[in-house]
């Protein structure tokens, strides 16, 4: 498998605008872009260097409350994933599978920003949520 860099670290958010702040204006990132995932689901990317702040909450007028209800069974608000942009995410899942690390969705699945994700077992993971990014290209 070939992990070409972290992509993103997953933030949850109770409320979008009051995160989005703080880590625009109090920290100085800038926003770079923001996105309905999923018609459910407000996502806001916001560089590091070659990486980036994914923060993400339930969208206040669409959203059925899975981002909320996460971050009710974790205790609050936080970190929430590890994202890793993978050079072909369809032969790194199969490497994983061989290797007996189940992927959490079964099959890569549309994500944010036109890209493949999958998700594995934080079982399996030392109760890290891993999240691989790939293009759409490579299938």
């Amino acid at each position: 498998m070939n992990i070409k860099r972290i992509i993103h670290i997953g933030i949850t958010a109770e409320k979008m605008e009051p995160v989005k702040k703080f880590y625009s204006e109090t920290l100085g990132l800038p926003i770079s872009r923001e996105e309905l995932y999923d018609k459910s689901t407000d996502i806001c990317f916001l560089p590091v260097g070659d990486s980036f702040i994914e923060i993400f909450s339930d969208n206040c007028e669409t959203g059925n409350g899975t981002v909320a209800e996460y971050i009710k069974q974790q205790g609050g608000e936080g970190i929430h994933h590890i994202a890793f942009e993978v050079e072909d995410i369809y032969a790194a899942i199969d490497e994983l599978k061989a290797k007996g690390i189940p992927i959490r969705d079964g099959d890569p699945r549309p994500g944010a920003d036109g890209k493949v994700i999958a998700f594995l077992q934080p079982q399996n993971t030392f109760d890290t949520l891993i999240e691989l990014v790939g293009d759409i290209a490579k299938k």
